[in-house]
């Protein structure tokens, strides 16, 4: 779903990057919700360099 390598996955949760459950009896087992998973991908959106421009008003 996000493209990364599984070691990667690991490793956003071990630095509790990326939200997660794991269950109440433990284990190994770690959950992701998709919908919380999806907000978390595109919560850092990046401006296009049009919009950019608009902000600052800047002509190219």
């Amino acid at each position: 779903m996000t493209g990364y390598s599984k070691q990667t996955a690991y490793k956003l949760v071990h630095e509790r990057k990326v939200p997660f459950y794991k269950p109440e009896h433990g284990g190994r087992k770690i959950l992701f919700k998709r919908k919380e998973v999806e907000e978390w991908l595109t919560a850092t959106r990046v401006a296009t360099l049009d919009e950019f421009c608009d902000d600052m008003e800047c002509s190219l």
